[in-house]
C-alpha cells in the first residue's frame, strides 16, 4: 500500500495507462499519456478511468486522452505554480541546489508531487 499520495496517483496513472494500452494493442504517446497523468487528483483519475471504461470503440480511446490532455494542460500549469509557490513558502533549502530546475522539467502532475513531497517542511 502506497504511503505517499504521488505513490497512490502513480499507481492508478500505470493501471489506467495499461488499460488503455491493452484495448489498443499499443503504447500511448506521450502527448495520449498526460491525458491520465495531468488529471490532477485521484477523484479526477477515477472519473477518467470511468470514462475510459464507458467508451465502447477502443478507436476513440486516443481521442479522448488528447482531449484530456488539452483540457488538463491548465491544470498543470496552475499545479505548477502552486507547487512554487508552496515550496517558497515552506522557504525549502532544496531550491537553492537546483531544485527548482526539477520544478521547471515537470512534465505532469505527478512529477510535481514527487517533488513537492520529498522535502520536509522546514521551520520559518
Amino acid at each position: 500500500m502506497p504511503t505517499r499520495y504521488s505513490e497512490a496517483y502513480r499507481e492508478v496513472c500505470l493501471a489506467i495507462q495499461r488499460t488503455v494500452e491493452q484495448r489498443i494493442g499499443r503504447s500511448l504517446t506521450p502527448e495520449e499519456q498526460l491525458g491520465i497523468w495531468n488529471a490532477g487528483s485521484l477523484l479526477m483519475l477515477e472519473a477518467v478511468e470511468h470514462e475510459i471504461l464507458h467508451t465502447p470503440s477502443n478507436a476513440d480511446l486516443p481521442l479522448l486522452l488528447q482531449r484530456n490532455a488539452v483540457t488538463f494542460h491548465e491544470r498543470f500549469t496552475t499545479a505548477l505554480m502552486q507547487a512554487k509557490e508552496l515550496i517558497a513558502h515552506r522557504k525549502m533549502f532544496a531550491l537553492l541546489y537546483g531544485h527548482r530546475k526539477r520544478l521547471e522539467e515537470a512534465q505532469t502532475i505527478y512529477d510535481l508531487l514527487t517533488v513537492t513531497e520529498q522535502y520536509p517542511q522546514y521551520p520559518t
